[in-house]
């Protein structure tokens, strides 16, 4: 199953900065972006190795693509692709249903992994009570999964603690961290890798996600199967503190993989190339380092590293 995730937000909000620091870190990750106005995609001249009329090579071995087709099509042609993406990112037009764009993530051979809304703190208020765009705009904030603040540093003093107070009352359950495009690690969006996890019974060992300071990580690893039940669970038992999770899990004989992007969760059927770290159990989180709870990740990762135990026991 190949992740996708769709990068949505009004005209202005910074997605294009965001996709080109996406596919500058991507680290080894083959990285698929699909995007509406191929023609008009502003991709980093160095990282461009050859473009022609409906699809740019980078030089990282990653892919952007365009759906003069339509979208169904342009999925096709990536998941047809041997070996396909690690990871197929979706840049939505500025005024994209994202919700919409959001469900072909449960389509075959997919998984649906979050939907990331950029907002521009400049302007996010005035174009919320514009009677031409409103409607699109909130719909948007809506749908998100996380939320991305852009644009802080141009707020006259004051400004900012008004704009905050404005999205904890319009959209108090949509998670959000306020960061530059360009500066959030690659695994806020797109997920730690699970084979970072720790041996079981080790301390989670949150620490400084490098080299963002801003942020930190916690992982564990332990062996055993588990119940599907006890991962829901332990899904559900998260702290809202973590921005984004990823997991890989030995559910009743099968591997899956877990996702979490802000208020999104979802568990899928692993490909072979996905499956981490050998046969263990491993799952990491990330999380603002003023914000995120490690008793609370530590402790749904006891009970869930337990239930494993548990399972192994003879009788």
């Amino acid at each position: 199953m190949v992740p996708l995730t769709i990068i949505g937000g009004y005209l202005g909000a910074g997605k294009t900065t965001l996709l080109n620091h996406l596919l500058r870190s991507a680290g080894g990750r083959r990285l698929a972006l699909i995007v509406n106005d191929f023609g008009e995609l502003a991709i980093d001249a160095e990282l461009v190795e050859r473009r022609d009329e409906e699809q740019i090579s980078l030089t990282n071995g990653c892919i952007c693509c365009g759906m003069s087709d339509g979208f169904d099509a342009a999925l096709d042609d990536l998941l047809a692709r041997s070996p396909p993406p690690e990871h197929i990112l979706v840049e939505a037009s500025g005024v994209a249903d994202v919700g919409v764009l959001g469900r072909y993530g449960h389509l075959p051979g997919l998984s649906p992994d979050g939907v990331i809304v950029l907002v521009d703190a400049t302007r996010i208020r005035a174009l919320a009570e514009d009677r031409f765009v409103q409607r699109t705009v909130r719909r948007q904030l809506q749908h998100g999964d996380l939320l991305i603040v852009s644009k802080i540093d141009l707020l006259a003093p004051g400004r900012l603690e008004v704009l905050r107070a404005w999205l904890d009352g319009t959209f108090p359950d949509v998670p959000r961290l306020e960061s530059s495009p360009d500066g959030l690690p690659l695994d806020v969006v797109l997920g730690a890798l699970p084979e970072a996890g720790r041996p079981d019974g080790a301390p989670s060992e949150l620490a400084p996600h490098a080299p963002h300071p801003d942020y930190v990580s916690g992982a564990r690893r332990f062996p055993g199967v588990l119940e599907r039940a006890a991962v829901e669970t332990f899904m559900a038992a998260l702290p809202p503190s973590v921005l984004r999770a990823k997991g890989v899990f030995n559910i009743d004989g099968a591997r899956f993989v877990f996702q979490r992007t802000g208020n999104r969760s979802s568990l899928t059927a692993a490909r072979e190339a996905a499956a981490g770290a050998g046969e263990d159990n491993a799952v990491v989180a990330i999380g603002l380092a003023s914000r995120f709870a490690p008793r609370s990740f530590d402790e749904a990762a006891d009970r869930l590293a337990a239930s494993a135990l548990r399972a192994r026991a003879p009788g």
